[in-house]
């Protein structure tokens, strides 16, 4: 009965080192996986982050814009301009009676370009 327990267990040693090699490689496989998938979701976290903070740039300028009197949107766009590296065009409209200006703020440097508009009226008199 011992001989033959000795000659399986002779025989199940070679199969325990193919096992291992069998686990190890599906271990490095399994590992190569999980690596690429979380380097690509820090890849698009890396973007949506970046897109936010253009994003919130943008709209930091026309909150600005926003608060400077009407008399004074132009120069203060130029400003902007020269600060910054936003494409910003002001367009003037008459709507009614009431004149006003439709400021069109663009970031171009990206590959889908963000845009934010704001409309200032005329103050009435």
């Amino acid at each position: 009965m011992q001989k033959k327990s000795k000659d399986a267990r002779r025989c199940r040693q070679g199969f325990l080192l193919f096992e291992l090699l069998v686990a190890t490689a599906f271990l490095a496989a399994a590992t190569t996986i999980v690596l690429q998938m979380h380097q690509a979701c820090l890849d698009y976290d890396r973007v949506a982050a970046d897109r936010l903070r253009h994003q919130l740039n943008i709209e930091n300028l026309a909150e600005q814009l926003r608060d400077v009197a009407y008399d004074d949107v132009n120069s203060a766009v130029a400003e902007l301009r020269a600060q910054s590296q936003i494409e910003i065009v002001v367009d003037p409209f008459e709507s009614d009676s009431r004149k006003g200006m439709h400021v069109i703020l663009r970031d171009p440097a990206r590959e889908r370009p963000l845009v934010h508009h704001l409309w200032r009226l005329e103050p009435r008199s």
